[in-house]
């Protein structure tokens, strides 16, 4: 495949390190540990779009557009994506540990063909609250364009990961 990242691997930055959980053609899921007033370079991807998950600490990811910038903070259990194409940086305001996953759009969500009816291992009620949970959790825009930021329910939040 000539992957030049290696799962499970430890890589150093100057802003903190990161290590690829996930790696394969479509997507990447990456841990990342940034220490305070880190901060990544200002760049793109032409083709992947680019979730942070923060896990905990604070993090702003700066969007670059025309003559002006979009800044999103997150903070625990906040998520933002920024899509292709568009120059974007992420600097941490306080110690964060943060998901970035990074994923095509050819990969298609559809793509699942079941033998059973249904999973198993949490009971009736307790998957409708999730679901009612998750259905509720509040979606915030900080601008009228893209990225959206949404957060979710800690009880939610914890269960998901």
């Amino acid at each position: 495949m000539g992957r030049s990242t290696l799962i499970g691997s430890v890589c150093g930055k100057i802003w903190g390190n990161t290590k690829c959980l996930f790696c394969d053609s479509i997507s990447e899921v990456h841990y990342l540990e940034i220490v305070k007033g880190g901060y990544c370079s200002k760049h793109s991807h032409k083709n992947k779009w680019n979730r942070f998950v923060v896990l905990s600490g604070i993090l702003e990811v700066i969007i670059y557009k025309e003559n002006n910038e979009d800044i999103t903070t997150l903070t625990k259990a906040m998520i933002t994506d920024v899509q292709p194409g568009i120059y974007h940086r992420f600097q941490a305001l306080d110690e964060a540990t943060v998901l970035e996953i990074y994923w095509t759009d050819n990969l298609d969500p559809m793509d699942i063909d079941r033998i059973e009816d249904q999973g198993g291992g949490v009971d009736k009620k307790q998957e409708n609250k999730v679901s009612e949970q998750i259905k509720a959790a509040p979606i915030s825009f900080p601008t009228d364009d893209f990225p959206p930021s949404r957060i979710l329910d800690e009880d939610v939040h914890d269960k998901l990961i």
